[in-house]
């Protein structure tokens, strides 16, 4: 279970360090960060932009850090993968709270 936690954090992490975008990137990171902020109080989850002391930390865990160019990706569609990510995650919280009982 705690791999598939991972899973979504390598998703997150890979989909925030590759948004390298060209004049707006200050206004586009702050925009998505936002919509992750706007999420987080919906689903109670802690979604952020990854640093790259967070990327080491899963490289040294031995997962693929490798980032693929979303430097066009468009806020609707990062809100819609986002929320994917917080409804996957809020998933996971209440199967691990059930199997605890």
């Amino acid at each position: 279970m705690k791999k598939k936690l991972w899973i979504i954090v390598v998703i997150l992490a890979l989909l925030c360090q590759g948004c390298s975008q060209p004049d707006n990137s200050k206004n586009n990171l702050d925009e998505m960060q936002r919509i992750m902020d706007k999420i987080n109080e919906e689903y109670g989850t802690s979604l952020k932009m990854s640093t790259e002391e967070d990327l080491k930390k899963l490289e040294e865990q031995g997962v693929d850090v490798s980032i693929p160019d979303y430097s066009d990706i468009d806020l609707v569609e990062f809100e819609k993968e986002m929320r994917r990510i917080a409804e996957d995650a809020a998933a996971w919280k209440a199967q691990q709270k059930e199997e605890e009982k």
